[in-house]
């Protein structure tokens, strides 16, 4: 399947020249296969289901820009690109819904030594150790970039809060995403801010779970500081990035009463049909709470170009706990998922029920 993928997305096929990229050995894992592909190398996991793929990037110069392109040529969906290490990292997150799963993808490209350079590092998600192993592309492809770019914008440390006891207020953050066709539209997601001046975009973990020590050296670019700034709160990462977020927009409360109960679902996507190509991709999700505390959930992934389509379906059930602002899913086989769950003080509710809201970040419509 990842083979197919990278074929399918024609990846980083950005340089103006044909000729063949000499990747830096210290950017491929020990033990992983090679492959010249052109202007690319791809690395292949012993596994099989994970890949790197390197490539120069002659047609940018900036790597916040380059990180955008090569996401977007990709077709996967574009999720916080940020700058990471001053001016000369950037990486951009997607997913990809595939049979039976879903794929990762990190978007990285980085300049060092007069060029740039694009990474791509995906793997299925269940594999064991991939966060992990991501994690460690991009150390790699810190250690290209200058030291001076790296002490760009230090951040003091902070507490380390580790309960919602410690949170100071929940707002919402304003980014954009490409949407099914590759339509950009913006989108809310709700995030942390913990006194002591922590901030984080950590929705997808329970309040009450958050490790913002952990988070500095898994997700950096996530983490930053607060100070207010008038009636609104004026937000610094690491990589000299600031928003100024209104804390009336909203704003982000627990589900009042406890009550969800309903029907809830949540679309995505990727392609370029906005631009006038043919390739789609949507990535869906369904939740269905019931009152007697047990849900099901269905996702449901597919694509196509005009030629081909395909997709698949999956589902599966559970029990939920409301807790405040945690949500608790336990399945079957013992798995146990605790995230967020938040609705809009000023929304509309439905019976009781509000007829919006977010799970782990991700805004989910209530369904007739």
């Amino acid at each position: 399947m990842l083979l197919r993928m990278v074929s399918l997305f024609g990846l980083m096929a950005l340089a103006a020249e044909q000729s063949a990229f000499a990747a830096p050995d210290q950017l491929a894992p020990s033990g992983w296969t090679p492959k010249q592909k052109g202007e690319m190398i791809e690395y292949t996991a012993p596994s099989g289901r994970e890949r790197i793929v390197i490539q120069e990037i002659t047609s940018e110069t900036d790597a916040l820009a380059a990180a955008r392109a090569i996401a977007k040529v990709s077709d996967i969906p574009q999720q916080n690109c940020k700058r990471i290490a001053g001016n000369e990292l950037a990486r951009c997150d997607g997913e990809l819904a595939i049979t039976g799963g879903t794929i990762l993808i990190r978007a990285y490209a980085v300049e060092a030594e007069s060029k740039v350079t694009g990474l791509i590092h995906m793997g299925v998600s269940t594999e064991t150790g991939l966060v992990g192993r991501m994690d460690a592309s991009e150390a790699r492809l810190t250690a290209l970039v200058s030291p001076a770019a790296t002490t760009k914008a230090p951040v003091a440390p902070l507490p380390e809060p580790t309960s919602s006891a410690a949170m100071e207020k929940v707002v919402f953050d304003l980014s954009y995403s490409y949407g099914v066709g590759g339509a950009v539209y913006p989108k809310y997601a709700p995030l942390y801010l913990f006194k002591g001046g922590a901030a984080c975009r950590c929705s997808d973990l329970a309040p009450g779970d958050v490790d913002v020590h952990a988070l500095r050296r898994s997700r950096p670019e996530d983490v930053g500081t607060w100070r207010k700034s008038g009636g609104k709160y004026l937000v610094t990462y690491a990589d000299g990035e600031s928003d100024e977020l209104d804390p009336a927009i909203g704003p982000p409360a627990t589900i009042p009463n406890g009550r969800l109960f309903g029907r809830f679902g949540s679309i995505g996507g990727g392609g370029n049909t906005a631009l006038g190509g043919n390739s789609i991709v949507i990535a869906s999700k369904d939740y269905d709470f019931r009152a007697d505390g047990t849900f099901s959930q269905e996702s449901f992934g597919g694509g196509g170009n005009g030629v081909v389509t395909a997709g698949s379906k999956r589902g599966s059930v559970g029990q939920w706990r409301l807790d405040g602002a945690t949500l608790t899913l336990s399945y079957p086989d013992g798995t146990r998922l605790r995230t967020s769950v938040y609705w809009s003080a000023r929304g509309d509710l439905v019976n009781g029920v509000p007829d919006a809201i977010w799970i782990g970040g991700k805004a989910y419509k209530m369904e007739d």
